[in-house]
């Protein structure tokens, strides 16, 4: 552990990269495997890569989510139908080996993420079901439900308007994006309309925009859109870095 911080890999733009994740290490110590995520929803790939170089080899073009096994066998699941797959890699060829080997169906997901993992030994875990369908929910201090608001849905990260009239919710059930429930009447409408991944809205002091995070042409990067006026929403920055917004400040 310690010394000097590499890059391991780069967001290829030609590939329309927005985010790379699930890393794992093959058996040689060299040699590793990654998803990288394309800024469109349903998009990315199954890559090998190696220490001390940012080239790297898709595998698979239809992967979302890959953890290695016993003799460099890869578990995966394919973006859509939540299949889980093996197939074993070689990585002095560059390639998977074999056909694809069934595993399990309907793999839980957790937005980019899936609910599997492998051991060395062989054994491996995961969790099927589907889409976990949550409710709105008003609380007492004491656990007590008080009511629900708006329809169930795939929601997360919800945060309520200033004012407590509107819940803005990232919603994963549709295409990924930014939806607004009316609070009193329980009425809900779509907030965000690019097609791609976009999430975590965080209001602005005075109710009347919020900031949220969208990977339009990039890595996720903040963007500001406003309910009292028409036009585009407006990009506060360019990073190559993945910007998620926390908190908007009072002043």
């Amino acid at each position: 552990v310690g010394g000097p911080v590499a890059a391991g890999t780069s967001l290829d733009h030609t590939h329309r990269d927005a985010l790379q994740l699930s890393p794992a290490f093959l058996s040689d110590g060299r040699h590793y495997v990654f998803v990288a995520g394309g800024r469109q929803a349903g998009v990315g790939g199954l890559y090998l890569g190696a220490l001390g170089t940012t080239d790297r080899t898709l595998l698979r073009p239809s992967a979302i989510w890959v953890t290695v096994g016993e003799s460099d066998r890869l578990f995966f699941v394919d973006i859509g139908d939540r299949k889980l797959m093996m197939q074993r890699v070689d990585p002095a060829g560059r390639r998977l080996v074999g056909d694809p080997v069934l595993v399990a169906e309907r793999i839980a997901m957790a937005g980019p993420t899936a609910a599997i993992a492998a051991s060395a030994s062989g054994d491996i875990a995961y969790w099927t079901g589907g889409q976990d369908v949550t409710q709105l929910t008003w609380m007492r201090r004491d656990g007590t439900t008080v009511g629900t608001v708006g329809p169930p849905g795939y929601y997360m990260n919800m945060m309520l308007s200033p004012d407590g009239r509107q819940a803005a919710v990232d919603r994963f059930d549709t295409d990924p994006s930014i939806w607004l429930i009316d609070v009193g009447r329980g009425s809900i409408s779509r907030a965000t309309f690019s097609r791609l991944y976009e999430s975590t809205p965080v209001w602005a002091p005075d109710g009347r925009s919020f900031v949220f995070a969208s990977a339009r042409d990039s890595p996720p990067n903040l963007y500001i859109k406003r309910l009292d006026a028409q036009g585009d929403d407006r990009r506060l920055f360019s990073s190559p870095i993945q910007s998620f917004p926390q908190s908007w400040s009072r002043d």
